[in-house]
């Protein structure tokens, strides 16, 4: 009976390491000769040898298999199930939304190049403080949530402390984390008009082989993007797919919807100035360019030069869009029959940048703005001919 009892402790230290091991049956043992007994504290040690032996193995293949799988090793280095659930994966330059989660502000890659590491911290530092931000939220390349970085003594730091086995870097294969921030309301102090750019993403960690203690920092020319109670999503064209160009006053030239986003009930863009340029053959002239809202009478007066429409000074009763609001440019169109084919198109061409003017200017009612987050060209009008 104490060979039976001694077989199945056995069996349990040898299966603690996760390897399967031959062991006798039970039934052997139980069957044995008095000659079988006398040797069982023999076997009994050589099987204790023999099962540490294979327990230092097993660390060293385990050690092995995290360098050798890069993608094994970023599927469980995550251990919330929690994901991402916001769908973009590209870190630009954006209007971000007061009392919401942001876009994507930073992307940053670490790369460990003496053995695999356990990170411990992950921190954010950014190039001016930002009241607006809350924290940040802190993601695997895969969208797993990581963890929530909080800001620290210094007011352009913010910092996550991971649990072990949370985020665990392969030796020499490229790892990347991402983040987002999330804002303060209006309410809550979140303030229109401020710059969000991030300096660095720092990590600190332990090393899986020689416990030793790492730091590494990742620097780049990071995007810039700016707070906002509302902002414009993007521009359309709305008018007839294809028209023939005629002659005359008061000509239709463009329609364009402009589709926005706000925060909090008082937050609306009003737009302030429009420049559109006019692509046309020469033997297509332009005068008398007016802009109107659809549904109402009321008209802005639109001057040209070099084929660049410009209507500014707009009033924010006539600019003030809510939700959807479709715009329209009317113009006198004179054509000198010189060509065969007159062409005209109206286009706004350049959103601009945070230190670039685009050719949109519009405030959310606390800042304006001269740029807007959208691709180049912003938004091409039907094509008359």
């Amino acid at each position: 009976m104490r060979t039976f009892i001694t077989s199945i402790s056995l069996a349990v230290l040898l299966s603690f390491t996760g390897t399967v091991f031959a062991v006798a049956p039970v039934s052997h043992a139980q069957d044995a000769s008095v000659s079988t007994a006398r040797n069982a504290p023999l076997r009994r040690a050589q099987a204790m040898r023999m099962a540490r032996a294979q327990l230092r193995a097993s660390k060293r293949i385990n050690a092995s298999s995290s360098v050798s799988s890069s993608a094994s090793s970023s599927r469980s280095s995550v251990s919330s199930g929690t994901y991402d659930v916001l769908p973009d994966r590209t870190a630009r330059s954006t209007i971000v939304l007061l009392g919401q989660t942001s876009p994507i502000i930073a992307g940053a890659k670490f790369f460990s190049n003496n053995e695999p590491m356990t990170v411990n911290t992950l921190s954010i530092t950014l190039v001016s403080p930002v009241s607006s931000i809350d924290v940040f939220l802190v993601y695997d390349a895969d969208g797993r949530f990581l963890g929530t970085a909080t800001q620290q003594n210094s007011a352009n730091v913010y910092q996550v402390s991971f649990p072990v086995g949370r985020l665990a870097l392969p030796r020499r294969v490229d790892h990347s984390v991402y983040v987002r921030a999330r804002m303060k309301d209006v309410q809550n102090g979140g303030v229109s008009g401020e710059f969000v750019q991030v300096s660095a993403v720092q990590i600190t960690g332990t090393g899986d082989w020689s416990n030793a203690n790492y730091t590494t920092s990742f620097s780049d020319t990071f995007s810039e993007s700016q707070t906002a109670r509302a902002t414009i999503a993007s521009v359309t064209n709305v008018g007839s797919p294809g028209n023939m160009l005629v002659g005359g006053s008061n000509q239709l030239l463009a329609t364009f919807a402009f589709h926005t986003q706000n925060s909090d009930s008082q937050g609306r863009v009003v737009l302030q100035q429009l420049r559109i340029a006019a692509q046309v053959t020469s033997d297509v002239t332009l005068s008398n360019v007016k802009l109107r809202q659809e549904g109402s009478d009321t008209t802005v007066d639109c001057s040209i030069a070099s084929n660049i429409i410009t209507c500014g000074s707009i009033p924010s009763n006539f600019g003030t869009v809510t939700n959807t609001e479709h715009f329209r440019i009317y113009g006198d169109v004179v054509m000198s029959g010189d060509n065969n084919n007159p062409i005209l198109l109206l286009v706004i061409n350049e959103p601009g940048t945070p230190s670039a003017s685009g050719d949109i200017t519009w405030t959310d009612g606390d800042t304006i703005f001269t740029w807007l987050p959208l691709s180049a060209p912003v938004v091409r009008g039907t094509q008359f001919q």
